[in-house]
């Protein structure tokens, strides 16, 4: 019955196995992958007017976020085309170098980026493709 003698020492070490699990449930990462996942980044070289038409593969049901950079006195704008070739979003601000979108894909397959230079300037322009 020597086992029994440190009370004090067992009472310790239940609550350490009751609440330990506890503790270490909560030492998960909260976002739990809520990281973006690059789809598509690559550069595009537009002529003055000109598109580009990049391809990515988008999921069902999961957002995606479509960024395009360009020089600071382009105009890019930005529509996105399902696999069945239907367009699904558009963004046609006036922001000078840069434009972003945001959808929700409803079909998995791959999607096109159109990206235009509405005012003439052409230049690279980077598309980034990013899904949460």
């Amino acid at each position: 019955m020597a086992i029994y003698k440190n009370k004090g020492l067992w009472r310790y070490l239940g609550i350490i196995f009751l609440v330990g699990p506890v503790f270490l449930a909560g030492c998960h990462d909260e976002d739990n992958g809520s990281s973006p996942v690059i789809l598509l980044d690559t550069t595009q070289q537009l002529a003055p007017g000109g598109c580009a038409s990049p391809l990515f593969n988008g999921e069902a049901g999961v957002p995606v976020k479509v960024e395009a950079t360009g020089p600071s006195n382009e105009n890019p704008d930005l529509t996105i085309f399902d696999p069945n070739n239907n367009q699904v979003a558009t963004a046609t601000n006036s922001t000078l170098g840069s434009e972003t979108l945001g959808f929700t894909p409803s079909i998995t397959g791959g999607y096109t980026v159109r990206v235009c230079d509405v005012n003439n300037v052409g230049g690279a322009v980077r598309v980034v493709v990013t899904q949460r």
